[in-house]
């Protein structure tokens, strides 16, 4: 027989795998096999469907993402922009501050020029009215303070080699006829910094911000109105002054007297001490009026009056009963001075103790101080607290034909002389009320001899030339001076008739004092205060070189 062929093991391997199949067939194993390959096409649904949810919550979370990296993209856009905004409005302030100073610089070099050709020359007064060394100095009639030593001289300033540093103001009239500043007050502001001025003295009427007084009485939900106030800001920082207010006129419900002067005191001092401290957090360094308008000069204010001339009874009406006037007015300034200071924005806010009125002696009266007693007893009543700087106007009073210059510097020296017997002596003095008028009609001759003073224009600039130079390079320490006042926004050049306007009055008072007309342009005793200012800007004149205070 002949034997079979040999096989390959592949194929001995492939033949038992047959093998096990056909025998896991017939045992069934097959129908579990093919169950089992089944399984899934039989729950195929079920996952599709988690499959496709799970698709969808991933669509989603992505779309979240795109969204939420769009929606960081538009944020940085706008804080790019927001950023650009700011810088461009930080370059645009930079560039008007930097076209001002040239302005100045210009304006400040024709004025020099102007000085060495102009007739209208700065002249020291006479060594007769200065007190020298060896000489007392004279006293007219109208200075009140007793004759009496004043102690050393220790807190006196020495003379110095340097300029003058005096802080230029004015007292504007026409622009504030609406109580505010607007568009159409730009070309009066203008021309008022164009005489080299750095601050302007205005009234911040406090009913204009809480007409009702609730914010005033912190009623809950009361707000304070800042509109109007905003708008004094607003023009005098654009035209690169510094507001320096004074503090009155209260809410007529707060007010102990609104018919007189400076809308009468508050009948309480907490509702004024509010609104002072709300004022100044608003308008003092890094106040919110400055945060919100980033594109104005930052010219925070840096000097507040606590009210104005409260030794006049017109001005500050006593309470029946009540305490007098002096004391009244300083227990005022103590609490204001101590809120206003405590507040951030006014840390280092000079609060400035009211400007007082020269009432001489002859004239005080119930409720109406002369400046000399209403100085002591205020002073007394303070007890050591602090002061800032204590207010003066040196207008002539209580005299006839005399030499309105020579008064000026008789009241400027007994003030400080004054200041110096109190133990206040190195305490500065603001000069904020300065001039003289063409006519002083309003006043009644056989009460106030200078109602019978009539000036003519050269004769109020030869004023101008000499004063202003005299006191800012005095040994008085006056630190500011504003004169009264610029212009008025109708000229009236003699005591309006009664039943009129009751604007008139004080249309009258500024034209009499102007030294420009409504159209800003310069008098003669207008050139020649921006003479003196740009002599005294120039260090022509050296700071208290001349001994005016001893």
């Amino acid at each position: 027989m002949g034997s079979a062929p040999p096989r390959s093991p592949r194929l001995l391997l492939a033949h038992a795998l047959l093998v096990l199949l056909l025998v896991v067939a017939a045992t069934g194993g097959v129908t579990s096999a093919s169950a089992a390959f089944r399984a899934p096409a039989e729950g195929a649904p079920a996952a599709t469907r988690d499959l496709r949810v799970a698709s969808t919550a991933a669509r989603g979370r992505q779309a979240t993402l795109r969204a939420r990296a769009a929606a960081k993209q538009r944020a940085a856009a706008k804080r790019k922009a927001a950023a650009r905004k700011k810088a461009a409005a930080k370059r645009r302030a930079a560039a008007r501050r930097k076209a001002a100073a040239a302005k100045r610089r210009k304006a400040l070099e024709a004025a020099r020029r102007a000085v060495a050709a102009s007739p209208v020359a700065v002249v020291a007064p006479p060594a007769t009215q200065l007190p020298t060394a060896s000489t007392p100095a004279p006293t007219a009639p109208a200075v009140t303070s007793p004759v009496v030593d004043a102690g050393p001289a220790a807190d006196l300033p020495a003379a110095s080699d340097r300029a003058p540093s005096i802080s230029w103001g004015m007292n504007p009239a026409a622009e504030l006829e609406d109580f505010r500043f607007d568009a159409a007050d730009d070309p009066g502001l203008s021309a008022i910094a164009g005489v080299g001025t750095q601050t302007l003295r205005v009234a911040a009427a406090w009913r204009l911000a809480d007409e009702s007084g609730a914010a005033s009485r912190g009623e809950a939900g009361a707000s304070w109105d800042w509109s109007w106030m905003d708008s004094i800001a607003r023009g005098a920082a654009r035209h690169g002054m510094r507001w320096e207010p004074f503090l009155c006129y209260p809410p007529p419900s707060l007010s102990r007297d609104e018919t007189v002067v400076c809308g009468g005191p508050p009948k309480t001092s907490a509702p004024y001490v509010r609104f002072a401290t709300a004022f100044i957090d608003r308008y003092g360094s890094g106040g919110t009026f400055w945060r919100a308008n980033p594109g104005l000069p930052n010219l925070p204010v840096s000097t507040m009056e606590i009210w104005n001339e409260p030794n006049l009874t017109t001005a500050w009406p006593e309470a029946p009963g009540g305490l007098g006037a002096p004391e009244e007015y300083a227990d005022l300034y103590r609490a204001v001075r101590t809120a206003v200071r405590s507040r951030p924005a006014g840390a280092s806010v000079t609060v400035e103790f009211a400007a007082l009125a020269p009432i001489p002696l002859s004239l005080e009266g119930p409720g109406q101080y002369d400046w000399d007693t209403f100085l002591r007893r205020g002073v007394a009543r303070l007890a050591g607290s602090p002061v800032d700087a204590f207010g003066w106007h040196p207008y002539i009073s209580g005299i006839n034909a005399d030499d309105p210059t020579k008064h000026v510097y008789d009241l400027v020296r007994a003030f400080r002389t004054t200041l110096r017997q109190l133990g206040r002596g190195s305490v500065p003095m603001i000069v904020n009320e300065v001039g003289v008028a063409a006519n002083y009609g309003w006043m009644d001759p056989s009460v106030m001899p200078e109602g019978s003073v009539v000036l003519t224009e050269l004769q109020r600039a030869a004023f101008y030339a000499q004063v202003i130079p005299v006191l800012a390079a005095s040994n008085c320490g006056i630190t500011s001076i504003s004169p009264l006042m610029f212009s008025s926004d109708k000229e009236i050049w003699n005591v309006p008739a009664a039943g009129g306007d009751p604007m008139d009055l004080a249309r009258y008072v500024a034209t009499i004092f102007s030294l420009a007309d409504p159209q800003g342009n310069l008098r003669l005793s207008g050139v020649a205060y921006k003479l003196a200012v740009a002599q005294v800007q120039a260090g022509l004149v050296k700071a208290n070189s001349v001994r005016v205070c001893g």
